[in-house]
């Protein structure tokens, strides 16, 4: 059975402020005044997340599945060994400069399989895929990751574009999965996550500190995903990505 997303008509809603995955994010949100407004739901919200070690089963969707729970890891799993620029050793982002020949991520082949396996994998993949956006200005391959849509994921891929272009840059490490429970929606899947991140700092082309780019260290911040399967592509997309905590 095809998850394909309808197309449908783009209702909005508030995106609470971000102020965490990384100075990209806040940069992007402080540009934009506060806050995006991406996609809602239409969906029932999932309940909440939990954290677990165990490995996660992997049925293939139906309204019978039930929830499950990823275990803990890097965001960063799907690199590959390839990386941006002259192809030598990853350098980090600093005050000195951007981030070198960053490793490039993959699409995983299980994206393309209509089963949870393969929305979890697509979950996995638009993290990594918007960690090498985020830390190169190329931002082809995060694209690939999420639907039309997504209306938070056009906002940032539109702004860390753009502030490449500007001879910025960004520090930081890759955010970590604590834990990602998916239940079947009526497009796919919804899902809850909670995630880990570590302290960023966005620089303007000048190497000052970009205003309201300085992000602290958060753990198990609350996001929900939508994805659906796409049958002209054969590949699990994100519908919407959103930020439900506090800040």
């Amino acid at each position: 059975m095809s998850f394909t997303a309808p197309r449908r008509v783009l209702r909005r809603r508030r995106l609470t402020q971000v102020g965490a995955l990384g100075a990209g994010l806040a940069l992007l949100l402080t540009a934009c005044g506060g806050g995006s407004e991406p996609a809602e739901s239409s969906s029932s919200t999932p309940a909440g997340s939990s954290s677990s070690s165990a490995e996660a089963t992997t049925p293939s969707p139906s309204g019978e599945s039930s929830p499950t729970t990823s275990p803990s890891g890097s965001v960063g799993s799907t690199a590959a060994a390839g990386s941006s620029g002259s192809g030598g050793a990853y350098v980090p982002a600093s005050a000195e400069g951007p981030a070198q020949n960053v490793p490039k991520p993959e699409m995983p082949a299980v994206m393309k399989e209509e089963t949870q396996e393969g929305a979890e994998a697509a979950v996995e993949y638009f993290w990594d895929a918007m960690y090498y956006a985020e830390r190169t200005g190329d931002v082809e391959v995060y694209r690939e990751s999420y639907s039309q849509y997504c209306e938070f994921c056009s906002l940032t891929s539109s702004s860390m574009e753009q502030i490449y272009d500007d001879g910025g840059w960004f520090t930081g490490t890759s955010p970590r999965n604590q834990s990602m429970i998916l239940r079947p929606s009526a497009n796919g899947y919804i899902g809850t996550l909670l995630v880990d991140s570590q302290s960023a700092t966005g620089y303007l082309a000048s190497g000052d500190v970009a205003p309201g780019s300085e992000t602290p260290a958060e753990e198990k911040m609350p996001w929900i995903v939508e994805l659906s399967f796409d049958a002209t592509r054969g590949v699990w997309t994100v519908d919407e990505m959103s930020y439900e905590g506090s800040r």
